[in-house]
């Protein structure tokens, strides 16, 4: 059981390095990410799932402010 944690750590230190960066990455480059980490297994189908349905929510809501100010 040690291994399996240690096999873990490289996989949740590239995660909680791509967390870190998220916040300024454009909503193509934060796909691109979770596609990346789907595909290597860092996620399973529902979290990718999850996750591409709530980087979608923030990006709609996104453009509603934009277009709102811009009215």
């Amino acid at each position: 059981m040690r291994r399996r944690s240690a096999d873990r750590e490289p996989t949740e230190a590239r995660a909680n390095t791509e967390r870190a960066g998220a916040d300024t990455d454009s909503p193509d480059a934060a796909l691109a990410t979770l596609r990346r980490r789907y595909a290597r297994g860092d996620l399973t189908d529902d979290q990718f799932e999850r996750r591409v349905e709530r980087l979608l929510e923030t990006e709609e809501t996104a453009d509603t402010v934009v277009s709102i100010r811009e009215d």
